[in-house]
């Protein structure tokens, strides 16, 4: 089983059926929510370089993949460490113009964080599934505040 998952993305084991797969964007968390402790096991926020982002994603398509699935635990700050700006709406047109993926797949997002460039991106880009996974502690301003 090993072998073939192997195969479908050489760079790295896919553990998924071969036709989507998960991307990693960032790791880690600086928002502090009262009732989280991916802080204090994962570490502060750290975006992925939209460079090796792309890197990745390429060979995933070159392997077979069709969906991307963007994970972190706070997708929509990815950037912001690094560039000293969002840049998540880049990020996802940019994944848009890799042949061989149809669809992109945004999760983890913080409703705090989610940035108009990234509303636009999901009314006008093609492959960008038209939801947001927003976890349901976020819904509640009290409980984010504390």
């Amino acid at each position: 089983m090993a072998e073939r998952a192997q195969a479908y993305a050489p760079s790295r084991l896919l553990s998924t059926p071969k036709h989507f797969a998960y991307l990693k964007i960032a790791d880690g968390c600086d928002n502090r929510c009262s009732y989280c402790m991916i802080p204090d096991i994962r570490g502060g926020f750290h975006s992925r370089r939209e460079s090796d982002i792309m890197a990745e994603a390429r060979s995933l398509a070159n392997a077979g993949v069709k969906e991307l699935i963007l994970v972190a635990q706070d997708t929509t700050l990815h950037g912001t460490d690094i560039y000293g700006r969002p840049a998540l709406a880049r990020l996802l047109r940019r994944l848009g113009d890799i042949d061989g993926i149809r669809w992109l797949r945004l999760m983890y997002t913080h409703p705090a964080h989610l940035t108009e460039d990234v509303i636009d991106e999901l009314a006008t880009n093609p492959k960008l599934c038209r939801y947001v996974d927003l976890p349901m502690q976020h819904i509640s301003d009290r409980l984010l505040s504390r």
